[in-house]
């Protein structure tokens, strides 16, 4: 138990250092009529042993000016701009408390196991449906890169939770 807490605490810390260090720190706010985008955070993190092996990127993007051709046009440059750690996501959000609460989401470091019972999901339900960030009503896409592939999923209608998914590597290709 105590070993438990004891790791659970080191790594708490150790992604503490590395956002604080490296990653956490918000880049400079471009706004303006080439790019209508905000890069929120850019946060590394990777095992205990203290190597990156994954760069997470949050941005805010106004929702007058989401063009997906303009967003996979930004995405490949970002892509070339980080080729390492190879493992990239970037999640870019029309609404900055949703794209808030991801980041606080996924920088937390306790994980909860709901029991499997219907008191259980419904507590799981209610905890999501305040701490993640909601699947509608707002314009988002999220963007996955590792070794293996390169993907984005995105929804196409503002009010709906449906995404749709564009496999990036064949498009950079020319195998659309």
């Amino acid at each position: 138990m105590m070993t438990t807490i004891f790791y659970k605490l080191r790594r708490l810390l150790t992604q503490l250092c590395w956002m604080t260090l490296l990653g956490a720190i918000p880049c400079i706010a471009v706004h303006g009529q080439n790019v209508p985008y905000e890069v929120v955070a850019n946060v590394l993190s990777g095992p205990r042993t203290g190597e990156i092996t994954r760069r997470h990127i949050f941005i805010y993007w106004e929702e007058s000016k989401f063009d997906l051709d303009r967003i996979i046009d930004e995405l490949y440059k970002l892509s070339d701009e980080y080729p390492m750690p190879v493992n990239l996501r970037v999640a870019i959000y029309s609404d900055r408390e949703m794209l808030d609460r991801l980041r606080k989401y996924e920088a937390n470091p306790v994980a909860i196991q709901f029991r499997q019972d219907e008191a259980g999901q419904k507590a799981e339900l209610e905890y999501y449906s305040r701490v993640y960030p909601r699947r509608d009503g707002y314009f988002r896409v999220d963007y996955s890169r590792n070794r293996n592939f390169e993907f984005l999923d995105y929804n196409p209608e503002r009010d709906s939770p449906r995404t749709q998914r564009i496999n990036v590597k064949a498009r950079r290709a020319g195998c659309n």
